[in-house]
C-alpha cells in the first residue's frame, strides 16, 4: 500500500510537472507541502522558499474590487475549514516582489483514507491580460477618450452618490455645466487636431481648480460638467468665478494665441432638484442664460424654464398637483435658547413635478398668485401641516407648525372660518398652529390685514411677521398688529459677524421687539458663531440651516434625534400654553 501511494504521488508530482497552471499543495494543517514550476512563476518565489510556509506569510491578495483579503478568506483556507471546493475565484495578488497581478483559483479538498481531510490542492490560471482588457473597456465606457476626464455617464452615477450622501448627511450639493463660447471657431480655423488641443488643454486647468473629492466631466463636444459636493450656492459661485479667470490665461494652438471665454450654469442640490437628470438639465438651462445674457455664470431659476414648459400649462400642472397629492412638505424647526427645545417647525411646500422634479415654493408661489391658485394651495398646505400635526400630538409629540400665507390669503373674509373647520377637523389646537406674514404683505393693505389677524388671534392662533426689517413698514402699524413673534430676515443675520451695520439693525431689532412684548427669532443661522452672538444679544429663538435645513418629516425626526435640540413630549409643558416662540 505505502508503495503504491508513494508511485501514486510520484505520477501526480510528473502531472503536476507538464501542466501550464501553477498547482500549490497544501497540508492539513496548513502548510505548503508542494508547488510546481509554474506555481513558482506565478507566485514569485522557488518551491524550497514555498515549501513548509503558510501562503498569507508570502503574498497578498485582494478580491476584485481591490480590497485586501484576510488569511481566513483565501480559497484554499475555506476549503481547509469547510472541506468544500471553492471554484473560479479571481484574485488580485501583491507578490513578494512588489508585482501585481490576477490569478483565477479553483481549490478542492483531498481526504485520506480515513475520511479526513489530508490536503487541499489549489490551481492558478494566470488571467491578468483578461482582466486589464475588462478594465480598459470598462474605463472606456465611462470615460471621455480625448481628455481622459469622466464621461457623462460616469458623472451622473457620481452625482447619484452626492445626492445619497446628502439626504443623509443634510449637506449641499452644487453641479456645474461649462460651455466653450466660440469653440466652432476654433474647429474652423485650426481644424478638429486644433479643437482638440484646446479641449485637452482646458481638461487640464480645470482639474487644477478642483478638490480631490469634486468631479471634472466632459459631457459633450466642448461641453463639461462640474460636481462640488457638500458646496453651496457661496461656494459654487466663488468656483465659477475661479473657472473664468482661469480661462482669461490665453491657450497656444499650433503656434498662435488666442483667447477663450466660457459660460456656465449652477444647479443645487436639494433647492433646484434629487436627481442627477434633473440638476444636469437645470444647470445647462442656466448655461445657456449666461451665454445668451454674456454674464459669465448664471445660477438656475425655475423661471428660466417657463419658456420650455408654457405658462398655462405649467398652471394646469399646478392645480393637478394640489387636487392630487403631488406637493409635500418639508420642515424646518425653530428653536428656543432658553430651553434648547424645538419649539415649532415651518412648514414650507415642495412641488413633486413629473418632469421638473421637486420644485422649491420660491419658483411656484407666484404663479399661483397671479392664476388664483393661492387659495386652493394655501388649504392644501394648512391641511397637509395640521394632520401631520395630529400624527406627532398621537406619537405624545408636541411639535406646533407654522405655516406662511400670501397676501390674498390675508385678504380673503373666509381664512378664519378656513382654519377653524381644519382645525376641528384634526383636532388640532389654535396655539399649535402659528401662521406667518411678511411685513409688506401687511402694508399693502393694513386695514384688512388688522381685521383679519384679529379673528385669528381672538380664536387663538399664533402669529409672526416673517422677513421682519425688509419691507419698511411703519412703527405704528407694527404696535397696533396682533402679532406674538417678529422674525430677523436672515440677510441681516448671515453676515452680522462680519458686517457691523447688520449687527445693529439685529441688535435694534431684538431691542424692539422685546420693547412691544413680542419674542425674536432670527432666520438664517448658519454656523455656531452666529448662534452664540444671538444668544448674547437676547434672542429668543433660532432658525437655520445649522439647526437644520428643510427635511421631509422622516428625514427631520432623524436629525433632531441626531441633534442638541430636543423635542417636547406630550404633557412635559401645560397645555395650551406652548412655550414663547
Amino acid at each position: 500500500m505505502v508503495r503504491e501511494l508513494r508511485a501514486s504521488d510520484e505520477w501526480l508530482g510528473a502531472l503536476y510537472v507538464l501542466i501550464a497552471c501553477g498547482v500549490v499543495v497544501r497540508g492539513a494543517a496548513g502548510e505548503i507541502v508542494y508547488a510546481n514550476p509554474a506555481a513558482e512563476e506565478l507566485l514569485g518565489l522557488p518551491a524550497g522558499e514555498l515549501r513548509g510556509q503558510q501562503p498569507d506569510r508570502l503574498w497578498t491578495t485582494t478580491d476584485e474590487a481591490g480590497e485586501a483579503l484576510s488569511p481566513a478568506e483565501q480559497p484554499d483556507t475555506l476549503v481547509l475549514r469547510t472541506g468544500r471546493p471553492v471554484r473560479k475565484r479571481t484574485l488580485g495578488i501583491v507578490r513578494p516582489d512588489g508585482t501585481r497581478g490576477w490569478l483565477e483559483v479553483d481549490s478542492v479538498p483531498v481526504f485520506g483514507p480515513n475520511g479526513r481531510l489530508a490536503q487541499v490542492v489549489s490551481s492558478y490560471v494566470d488571467v491578468t491580460t483578461r482582466k486589464q482588457a475588462e478594465e480598459a473597456l470598462e474605463h472606456q465606457a465611462i470615460h471621455d477618450p480625448l481628455t481622459g476626464l469622466p464621461n457623462r455617464t460616469l458623472l451622473l452615477d457620481r452625482v447619484a452618490q452626492a445626492v445619497l450622501a446628502s439626504r443623509r448627511q443634510h449637506t449641499p450639493v452644487a453641479l456645474l455645466v461649462m460651455n466653450l463660447d466660440g469653440f466652432k471657431e476654433v474647429n474652423d480655423g485650426f481644424g478638429y487636431q486644433g479643437g482638440d488641443a484646446v479641449l485637452q488643454e482646458i481638461s487640464e486647468r480645470l482639474k487644477s481648480v478642483l478638490r480631490a473629492s469634486d468631479t471634472v466631466a466632459r459631457i459633450g463636444g466642448d461641453e463639461f460638467g462640474l460636481l462640488l459636493p457638500v458646496v453651496d450656492m457661496d461656494g459654487a459661485a466663488v468656483l465659477a468665478g475661479k473657472v473664468l479667470r482661469l480661462l482669461e490665461e490665453p491657450v497656444v494652438v499650433q503656434g498662435q494665441t488666442i483667447d477663450l471665454h466660457a459660460s456656465l450654469g449652477i444647479a443645487l442640490c436639494p433647492e433646484h432638484g434629487d436627481e442627477g437628470e434633473t440638476l444636469l438639465r437645470r444647470a445647462d438651462v442656466a448655461m445657456h442664460v449666461a451665454k445668451r445674457d454674456g454674464s459669465g455664470y448664471t445660477v438656475y431659476t425655475f423661471e428660466q424654464e417657463q419658456h420650455t414648459t408654457g405658462r398655462l400649462a405649467l398652471a394646469s400642472d399646478l392645480r393637478r398637483a394640489i387636487e392630487h397629492d403631488q406637493l409635500v412638505l418639508y420642515y424646518q424647526p425653530k428653536v428656543d435658547y432658553a430651553t434648547s427645545h424645538v419649539t415649532s417647525v415651518e412648514a414650507l411646500v415642495r412641488w413633486r413635478h413629473p418632469q421638473l422634479g421637486l420644485v422649491p415654493p420660491d419658483q411656484f408661489i407666484s404663479l399661483a398668485e397671479q392664476t388664483g391658485l393661492i387659495g386652493p394651495l394655501s388649504r392644501w398646505v394648512l391641511n397637509a401641516a395640521l394632520q401631520q400635526c395630529q400624527a406627532w400630538r398621537d406619537a405624545g409629540l408636541q411639535i406646533p407648525v407654522a405655516v406662511n400665507l400670501s397676501m390674498r390669503n390675508i385678504q380673503d373674509s373666509q381664512l378664519p372660518a378656513l382654519i377653524t373647520a381644519l382645525l376641528e377637523t384634526w383636532k388640532v389646537h389654535p396655539d399649535w398652529l402659528t401662521v406667518e406674514l411678511t411685513e409688506s404683505m401687511v402694508m399693502a393693505d393694513p386695514g384688512r390685514a388688522m381685521e383679519t389677524l384679529g379673528a385669528l388671534r381672538t380664536m387663538g392662533v399664533r402669529i409672526a411677521i416673517d422677513d421682519f426689517g425688509t419691507g419698511y413698514s411703519s412703527l405704528g402699524y407694527l404696535k397696533r398688529l396682533p402679532v406674538h413673534q417678529i422674525k430677523i430676515d436672515k440677510s441681516f443675520v448671515m453676515d452680522m459677524a462680519a458686517d457691523e451695520n447688520d449687527l445693529a439693525i439685529v441688535r435694534s431689532t431684538i431691542d424692539l421687539g422685546h420693547n412691544l412684548g413680542l419674542t425674536v427669532v432670527a432666520e438664517g443661522v448658519e454656523n455656531e458663531t452666529t448662534w452664540e452672538m444671538l444668544a448674547r444679544l437676547g434672542c429668543d429663538g433660532a432658525q437655520g440651516y445649522w439647526l437644520s435645513r428643510p427635511l421631509p418629516e422622516p428625514d427631520l425626526m432623524r436629525r433632531l434625534s441626531e441633534s442638541p435640540w430636543r423635542v417636547q413630549q406630550i404633557g412635559a409643558l401645560p397645555s395650551p400654553n406652548l412655550g414663547r416662540l
